[in-house]
């Protein structure tokens, strides 16, 4: 209250209105208590000021309406125990900083009612250090004790047998700042400043976490010290620290209620006399309209503010009624201080020398605390005035009962209790005794009695447990449920963490009616077996749902990762392990469950991913000696490496299957068929197992499960009923249909254009994908077929517009029909259809063409696709002029014949065809062009050509110089059947017996081709010349011979078929001969070809290509190094044009056309 006191006048300046303003009254403030040595500096008021800023402005009143505002928000914030007992532990420290205030402000004269008081209080200050174990005030109340024990050794002069007693006292205080030694002890005599801890350093740290840097590094100091106290330490010294911590809190609250409550009832007085308005610091107490006149107010402001502040008074008066029977109240409540008293006393013989290094541990992190708090404990103070009705009537009500319960936890009505801790920080001493799991489960068990229960709130606990006879924990408490019933499992996880430490719940021989359900049992780590629960020896247990994961039982014995039973007798150990998810164990044998000794149900368990070294005695479940096993709506499945369920007794270990799902690898072992008649072997299509979520999508385990053996169990693994359908679940999950979300966004798409449309189907608990749901599409209202969802739960249709939808925003609908995990949903958006496109393929037959010939023009129309487009308008058009148009037919052509003008030029001519588009395509054309050539062209093979009859019909065309040509290229197109053993001429320039010229010419139905300078250089092998093979099948063939300075080579059908060098010096050939095209002339017969010859050509270039075969279209007559050209396309008449030329050749005994 005296803190009140004294921030109320500080708080004025929060109301001043400039900055600077604000900054100097603060700083006036600050400067006072430190010259005053105030128990409490609060870090909102360190500031700086400019240099040479004044110091001396008065403060103004400050508003009693703002603060009763404060205290009215902190006093509705003053709901938990802890705050109500900071409040009251507070006070203690108060009562006596009042009467030191009380001389600060002008009551120095009372010195030795002080040290009176002081020495009858001795015992509650010296215990101050252990309360602040179990309280957080005594943070704060460490730190101002000390101030007290520097003041008392500063100025009060008493004889040494009482400064000695005032020293002990401070210096228990002290401990708390790290005072441990007998220098300390000496400095504090000696009246100089605490030492140890750099408090200094701490208050100018620009913020919090500056001090923390700090406070860390001073920690490092520590270390060695807190492992000493570990390992030192006794069990039964720690218990007795926290006892004896719990009992001397509960005697400091009930001395606080004592002083707390009289000196409270005389400030109210003091608060309600007339002229009171706050402390300026010099110890007078002007007027309120005074003091406002001071501060340059006007009149008329200072009488209006002085009316508001008396009906403030006025307001605080009768509230002060209230406070006052509420603090008599209190005083009436000291009767059960006597049996404190005797308990305290008896803790005080279990404790040692060591129990005082214990209350030193955590000097470095109490201060820091201090630093951080400083702060907040100064607002909570401020709203003490409005908060303490409430705040006490409470704390009276229920001092008795938390008294008592510091000693020993009593047991509700129910015969409940709860535990609602924290998880245990491994460096935090006073967590280590007062707040394990292990700690509850023990303290319920002789204390409650038969069935006893403790529910544990969510949280991680870092600890392995043992559990006891007659004691069920449940986990997944939030903190304020009233039954059992009100917990969410999903919502406040309770984790157990082994930190491969070794077995995390452990079932001690002979333990009976016990359970442990509701809780993440994970990283457990015992080689032998057991890393996650491991029943040791005979007793009865259930296992419920909990979930078991990544528990670890490596060595060659290790079995059972998740859950071990191993009882000492045959079916000794009783076990039931219902609705659990036991996933991603790991075992050098059977990595989930290993069953030894043990009579056990289980039932709708989801038993997956789990992995043994070795497969010989691998397992997800594993039945061994003397068992009798009921596994029924279980899924087990994807274990690695060994069957799922394995057994290694047939004899002894006795089974029976209902109603399981089994799947993924080695389903069984040493399992008789009939045993496994009622189980499932699909995919029990787990919702995302790889982030460890194991319920059920749309799986085949829905309503699939035996519905009497599940009897016995009310709820799912997540406190869902059971059961939901038409059957209950197998496995730990009980599907309930969920609604979906649909999502489809709005599409293009154009006519007659493929266009993909999609769809999403996710979960909205876990915004998961659904995958492997059909989906049906609509457009228009039509339905346009379904598409099933991928692992992304995407569903894509692919869809084609027909021209019948006709362009515009049409309707998409898509709809799900629903199944027993998902309700029907549907979705509607808007499907935007725009004109198709279109291609043209231009028609132009044939591509060369003369004067005067019919030529075919067109074009064919496409969709994107390549299907034809019918009934659609084609334009053609002749070097830019439209010579036709027409619709397109059924296959999306328009054709016509076209008589080219006989006054077409020579050249290349364009040719384009155009489709203008219409209501449902967009437009298109293409464009070639046709060659008109000087003489009517060959399209194929299939035109004319000249057919030798091999008796007397050939071509003779006159001498020309340039035909000796060299280099040359000879070739032609030839048919034949002849396969006589005459020499057949083909071309040929060469007079007979001559050694000058060359030759192409047919034997045995094989083509040969030899050159010759003359008698001695010559392209030639001395026989038949080069040989090209045999062409006489009757089908077309191309021949082809080029002579260079390489010598020889004859190609057939564009591949080389023989090849030759010169015998001699290359060059060319000088006779006068004619040019014969189907004779062979002079010996030995004279022989004429017997077949089919067609264009002959002859080059003065050796390099003409190979794919000189492929030229099925005639040649121009005026490419480069073209000598002679013969088309045979007369077609009649006993002549033929040589096309280079122009000059005749003459059929000799009529070739057929």
């Amino acid at each position: 209250l005296l803190m009140v006191w004294s921030i109320m006048d500080g708080s004025r300046a929060l109301e001043y209105e400039t900055p600077l303003q604000r900054e100097r009254i603060r700083a006036n403030t600050y400067a006072w208590f430190k010259e005053n040595d105030h128990l409490l500096e609060n870090p909102r008021w360190r500031v700086t000021y400019p240099e040479g800023a004044p110091l001396d402005v008065p403060a103004p009143a400050f508003d009693m309406n703002y603060v009763l505002e404060l205290g009215n928000q902190a006093g509705n914030r003053l709901r938990s125990e802890d705050d109500i007992f900071n409040m009251i532990a507070s006070a203690i420290f108060l009562d006596t900083g009042s009467s030191i205030g009380g001389a600060i402000r002008g009551f120095n004269a009372n010195v030795s009612v002080l040290v009176e008081e002081f020495q009858g209080r001795r015992r509650a200050y010296s215990s101050l250090a252990a309360a602040s174990l179990v309280y957080p005030a005594g943070k704060l109340l460490g730190y101002c004790g000390a101030r007290l024990g520097q003041m008392m050794a500063r100025q009060v002069c008493l004889a040494p047998p009482e400064k000695k007693l005032v020293v002990e006292a401070a210096a228990a205080l002290l401990g708390r700042l790290r005072l441990r030694d007998d220098q300390a002890m000496e400095d504090l005599l000696a009246g100089e400043a605490v030492n140890g801890l750099n408090l200094p350093a701490i208050r100018k740290a620009n913020d919090v976490e500056d001090a923390r840097r700090l406070l860390a590094q001073q920690e490092e100091s520590n270390a060695r010290e807190r492992e000493y106290i570990k390992e030192r330490g006794s069990l039964r010294r720690e218990e007795a620290a926290a006892r004896l911590a719990k009992s001397l809190a509960a005697e400091i609250a009930a001395l606080a209620l004592e002083r707390g409550a009289r000196f409270a009832l005389a400030v109210l007085e003091e608060l309600t006399a007339d002229g009171l308005t706050g402390h300026n610091g010099n110890g007078s107490l002007p007027g309120y309209k005074t003091r406002l006149l001071q501060n340059g107010v006007s009149e008329a402001d200072a009488a209006l503010s002085e009316q508001e502040y008396h009906r403030a008074r006025e307001r605080l008066r009768a509230m002060s009624g209230d406070v006052a029977r509420s603090l008599q109240k209190l005083l009436f409540h000291k009767s059960w201080l006597e049996g404190l008293n005797r308990a305290r006393n008896d803790c005080l013989t279990w404790m040692s020398e060591s129990n005082q290094r214990l209350l030193q541990l955590h000097a470095q992190r109490q201060a820091l605390a201090l630093y951080e708090q400083a702060g907040e404990q100064a607002r909570r103070m401020k709203a003490v005035l409005s908060g303490i009705l409430q705040a006490l009537e409470r704390a009276a009500d229920k001092l008795e009962d938390r008294a008592l319960q510091s000693l020993e936890p009593a047991a509700p009505e129910s015969g409940i209790y709860e535990l609602a801790v924290e998880a245990v920080d491994a460096d935090y001493i006073r967590d280590y005794f007062a707040r394990q799991l292990a700690a509850g489960i023990n303290a319920a068990a002789p204390v409650m009695g038969f069935g006893a229960q403790v529910w544990v709130k969510a949280g991680v606990y870092n600890e392995r447990i043992n559990l006891r006879s007659e004691v069920h924990v449940y986990g997944g408490f939030a903190g304020n449920e009233t039954t059992r019933a009100q917990r969410n499992l999903l919502a406040n996880e309770s984790v157990l963490d082994g930190q491969a430490g070794g077995t995390v719940v452990t079932i001690p021989p002979n333990t009976i009616n016990t359970t442990i359900d509701g809780f993440t049992i994970r990283n457990g780590k015992r080689d032998d077996g057991g890393g996650g629960i491991y029943m040791v020896g005979n007793g009865t247990a259930v296992i419920s749902n909990n979930l078991i994961l990544n528990n670890q039982s490596l060595n060659i014995s290790g079995s059972g990762a998740g859950i071990l039973i191993g009882g000492a007798s045959a079916r000794g150990a009783s076990v039931q392990i219902l609705n659990n998810v036991i996933v991603r164990n790991s075992a050098y044998n059977s990595a989930g469950v290993y069953l030894r000794f043990a009579n056990v149900q289980m039932i709708n368990n989801t038993i997956a991913y789990n992995s043994s070294q070795v497969s010989g005695t691998g397992g997800s479940i594993y039945l061994s000696d003397e068992t009798t096993a009921l596994l029924a709506n279980n899924i087990i499945a994807f274990q690695q490496n060994g069957p799922n369920i394995d057994r290694k007794n047939v004899a002894s270990a006795v089974l029976t299957m209902r109603n399981n799902c089994v799947f993924g690898g080695t389903l069984y072992r040493n399992i008789a068929d009939a045993q496994m008649q009622t189980n499932l072997h699909l995919n029990p299509n787990f919702l995302n197992a790889d982030a460890n979520n194991f319920h059920l999508g749309d799986s085949p385990c829905i309503d699939a499960g035996n519905l009497a053996d599940a009897a016995g169990i009310p709820v799912d693994f997540d406190g869902q009923a059971r059961v939901n359908g038409l059957g209950v679940d197998i496995g730990a999950d009980e599907v309930y249909a969920i609604m979906p979300s649909l999502t489809v966004a709005p599409q293009n798409a154009q006519i007659r254009t493929p266009v993909n449309l999609t769809a999403t189907l996710s979960r909205t608990d876990y915004n998961l994908p659904i995958a492997g749901q059909s989906l049906e599409f609509f457009v228009a209202g039509n339905s346009i077929g379904a598409a099933v969802t991928n692992a992304s739960g995407v569903a894509t249709l692919s869809y084609l517009p027909p021209e019948a939808l006709g362009v515009g925003a049409k309707s998409l609908r898509v709809a799900f029909a629903g199944n027993a995990a998902y309700n029907p949903v549907e979705q509607t958006t808007t499907l935007t259809v725009a004109r198709g496109n279109t291609t043209l393929a231009l028609t132009v037959q044939p591509n060369q063409a003369v004067a005067g010939q019919t030529v075919t023009l067109g074009g064919t129309l496409l969709d994107v696709t390549g299907a034809p487009i019918a009934n659609r308008t084609l334009l053609i058009l002749w070097n830019g002029v439209p010579i036709a148009s027409g619709q397109t037919d059924a296959s999306g052509q328009y054709l016509v014949n076209y008589a080219l003008p006989y006054s077409t030029p020579r050249g290349n001519h364009t040719v384009r065809v155009e489709f203008a588009g219409d209501t449902l395509f967009n437009s298109a054309f293409a464009q070639g062009t046709l060659q008109v050539v000087n003489s009517a062209p060959e399209a194929s093979l299939a035109g004319a050509n000249l057919l030798f009859n091999g008796a007397n019909s050939f071509v003779h065309f006159p001498h020309a110089p340039e035909l000796n040509a060299y280099p040359l290229t000879v070739s032609c197109w030839v048919r034949t059947l002849d396969t006589s053993s005459n020499e057949r001429g083909i071309v040929n320039k060469y007079p007979s017996g001559a050694a000058n010229g060359y030759q192409l010419y047919l034997r045995d139905g094989r083509v040969y081709a030899w050159y010759f300078r003359n008698g001695s250089n010559y392209v030639w092998d001395g026989g038949r010349g080069l040989d090209g093979g045999f062409i006489a099948d009757g089908a077309w063939h191309h021949l082809q011979f080029v002579v260079d300075a390489s010598g020889g080579k004859l190609y057939v059908d564009g591949q080389l078929r023989a090849s030759r060098a010169w015998n001699g010096v290359p060059g060319a050939p000088a006779n006068s001969g004619a040019l014969l095209i189907g004779r062979y002339p002079g010996a030995p017969s004279n022989g004429h070809f017997d077949g089919e010859i067609d264009e002959v050509k002859l080059w003065s270039r050796a390099d003409i290509g190979t794919d000189e075969k492929a030229r099925k279209a005639s040649l121009v007559g005026s490419e480069d190094g073209l000598l002679a050209y013969f088309r045979f396309d007369e077609r009649s008449g006993n002549q033929t044009v040589d096309a280079v030329s122009g000059q005749a050749a003459t059929l000799q005994n009529a070739p057929t056309w």
